[in-house]
Parts: structure tokens; sequence; C-alpha cells
């Protein structure tokens, strides 16, 4: 006659759990909560018209730069800033049209891009603007025949782009809210991709025929940089706080040092490109700094950790085959958001943190919206919060990364959080993470419920 397998009660379970420690690493979690957005009508009058929101931009205290816009058939945007609370305010934005906040400046300043189309004539005038906290509104420059657009910003009020703003196609905003035009004797068709937060700009330009890496000081002085082998091509696609450049140069990765001497992070026919640099060379952290990057055309990433020998981050990675890889943001050495594109051109963002490896970012999320595609990511800030929509251009929404016996995101791990557990105990995962499932194995089983005791 078979046993049944005696019943450790529950008390017990706690006692031992209490005692017992996480022995694996595992993936963070994530607590996703609604971005609030600007309410616009596109037909005036009618409470169902309103306006689809796009977000563009995370802020390092939890902003988040929007636009809720209807479309050029029903016409008009909106800008808008939502604070940590969601408290929406929308932007000035004068009298254009269709209109993009797409990066925060300094002293409150926040960027626009914006397009004023008369209905009759179709004919365009784009401008770049500064929205300031006063509710002014600055233009900085105007074009009739190319739109202006930003390649990359930060908080100490440095911004970088190109398009219509520019007689050379290139421009930089200073942080005091000036616009100068970017230039490099002899080259042409400029792109810029990176500003360090002293002004320092990386892109490229083509020189005698050929493509080649360019850094700008903060003062603009141009300077092209050399490539790995002598006459061959690179570009500058990133910029590490110290100055230092990376891209790629003849197919494979480089890294060119604060004194512009070039270094190959991978090896010949590797068809890679490092894209961004996190962290800082030349000062002492514990985190060090690392390069981020892809190979095999694409189709995956690596990290160069301390510009040492570079890592394959798709090596475990269990999820759809991906292709068309790119690194989104890289804010710290210990912390990239990715993304690729799956066989039916869908859209995946990947996670890695050195912790939990690569993931697809939906698998770390224990409360996804329901009914929702997958969330993909748009930005993320120093903090480890991401911002994404649900799809590509849904409803916001800010993802918060969990503590270990957090599970609703209060920061607090206290009876809450044990209801919770308790409500999931014995529970098996099937769709997402759950949130009282700690230690990534699941289940909600009494090792989760010892890591909880611990930080209680």
């Amino acid at each position: 006659m078979p046993t049944t397998p005696p019943r450790v009660p529950f008390a017990t379970a706690c006692a031992v759990a209490a005692l017992t420690t996480v022995a694996t690493a595992v993936p963070p979690r994530y607590f996703a909560t609604p971005v609030s957005g600007l309410v616009h009508l596109c037909s005036p009058g009618n409470p169902l018209s309103a306006a689809p929101i796009h977000v563009t931009a995370l802020a390092e205290d939890g902003r988040v730069l929007g636009e809720a816009n209807c479309g050029t058939t029903t016409g008009e945007s909106r800008p808008f800033v939502t604070s940590a609370q969601n408290v929406v305010a929308e932007l000035p934005h004068g009298t254009f049209m269709f209109t993009k906040p797409v990066a925060f400046l300094n002293a409150g300043r926040t960027l626009l891009v914006g397009d004023w189309c008369p209905l009759v004539t179709g004919t365009c005038t784009t401008a770049l603007a500064i929205a300031h906290s006063d509710g002014s509104l600055s233009v900085l420059a105007a074009s009739g025949t190319s739109s202006s657009y930003l390649d990359s910003a930060n908080e100490q009020g440095w911004a970088v782009g190109g398009g219509g703003a520019s007689a050379s196609g290139a421009w930089r905003i200073r942080p005091d809210a000036t616009l100068e035009v970017l230039d490099a004797p002899g080259a042409w068709g400029l792109q810029l991709t990176g500003v360090t937060l002293g002004g320092i700009a990386v892109g490229s330009g083509y020189v005698s025929n050929q493509l080649r890496a360019i850094r700008w000081n903060a003062a603009g002085q141009a300077e092209v940089l050399p490539s790995i082998e002598t006459g061959t091509s690179s570009f500058g696609a990133g910029v590490g706080l110290d100055g230092s450049i990376v891209g790629s140069s003849n197919g494979r990765a480089a890294w060119w040092l604060p004194t512009l001497s070039p270094v190959s992070l991978l090896p010949v026919g590797s068809s890679s490109v490092a894209t961004h640099m996190a962290g800082n060379s030349i000062s002492a952290s514990p985190l060090g700094y690392a390069i981020f990057g892809t190979h095999q055309n694409e189709l995956r990433l690596f990290r160069a950790p301390n510009g040492g020998a570079w890592v394959d981050l798709s090596t475990g990675y269990t999820g759809p085959t991906l292709t068309d890889l790119e690194v989104v943001v890289a804010t710290r050495p210990d912390f990239m958001i990715a993304q690729g594109f799956t066989a039916m051109y869908e859209r995946v963002s990947l996670l890695w943190t050195p912790q939990g490896g690569l993931v697809s970012l939906a698998s770390t999320i224990v409360n996804p919206p329901s009914g929702a595609q997958p969330l993909v990511a748009i930005d993320a800030n120093l903090s480890f919060t991401i911002l994404a929509e649900a799809g590509f251009g849904g409803a916001p929404f800010r993802l918060q990364r969990l503590a270990e016996g957090d599970t609703n995101g209060d920061a607090l791990v206290n009876g809450t959080d044990l209801a919770t557990l308790l409500s999931q105990w014995g529970v098996t995962a099937t769709t997402h993470r759950l949130s009282a499932d700690f230690d990534g194995n699941g289940t909600v089983d009494g090792l989760d419920l010892g890591i909880l005791l611990a930080q209680w």
C-alpha cells in the first residue's frame, strides 16, 4: 500500500526557509506601472477621439517625455511631460502642429522637434526648439527643405543631431541652449552618433570618398580618427564618459582610446560593431566599464568588460532566434537593453545583467498588461528603470526593478508582500515570472519565503 509523504507544517517551513540562502543568480524582476499621458482629442468635442500616446525619453528622476499624436490625416500633436508621480503637464510648442519632445536637457529644458504643415499647401516647415520650464519656447533653427532629428543627448544640456537645422547636416546644442554647426574640413555626409557629459561628440563622414570616424572636441574642432588598418573605412558609433570612441574599423568592432589610438575588440571577419560604452575607463569605479555591440552581422551581442577580452552575450539565450539585433541603451556596465526581430518581424526586447545573462524583457515582468503585446523598451536610466510601450507605439509603462522580497514595487518588504507570497504558494509559473518567485526557479516555495523573511 503506497504511503503518503509527510507534510511539513507551514510554521516549520518558515523556520527552515528563514535559514535558506539562494545558491544561483537569476534575472531581475520588474513591476509595470502605466504612464499617464496628455488627453488630446483628434476631433474636438468627441471624447472617443483621444489621440494615441507615444513616449520618447526617460529622465534620471523618473520623468517621461511623450506626445499625444492624432496623425497627419486629422492633424496635430501635443507634447507632454509626466512626473515620476504620474502628474501630466503639456509642454509649450508654439504654432507647430506636429511636435515631438525628444530629450531632457539641463535647467528644466526639453528639446523638441516640430513640423508646421499648412493643410492647404502641405508644405512643411520643420524646427528644432527648446521648451523652457517657465513655459516659453525658443526656436533654434527652422528649415523648409529637410527635417531635423536628434542622435544623442544628456541631462547636462548637450545634444547632437542632424538635418535641416545645420548647413553641414550636423549640429550640437550647448548647455547654454545655443545651437552650433559642426563641420569637418574636407568631409561630407556627416552623421553624429554620441556626445559626452562634457560635450565631446562623435560621428562619421566621408573623407576622400571613404567613410571615416570623426571626433569633435568641446570647442567644435574636428579630428579624423585613424583606422586600425591604414587606408580602410571606419565609423564612430558611441562615446564613453572619458571621451573614448567605440565603433567599427574595416568591418570589426573598434575602440579608440582617449589618446585616439585604435584597438580591435573582435577578430577579423567578425562583421562586428561596438555601439555603446558604459562607465569610465579613466576613473576608479567598482563596476569598471564595458563596451557593448553586435557581431556576426547583427545576429549576436557581445560585451567587452574593461576593454578586455570580449564575451558573446547570446550564448545561453533560450528565446526565439532573432536577427537585426541592436543595443538600445547601456546606462551602466552591468545593465544593457537590446532588441531584435523574429522571423515574423515581431520586435523583441532583451535585457542583460551579470546576474541573469541575456533574457527577453517580457520574461522579467511580474504583472504584464492583460491582453497587450509584449512590452518594447524605449529608454532606461541609471536606476535600472525602463520605459516601455505595449508593442511599438502602444500604451506606455514604467518598469521598476523589484528588490528582493518586494512584490509590488513600493520598495518595502512587509505584510502585503507576505500575503502575495502566500497567495502564490506552490504555484508554478506558466506565462510570466511570479512576483513572489524571488529565486527564479519557476515556483513559489520555502526558498522564496526565506528571502522575504531575510529582507523583512
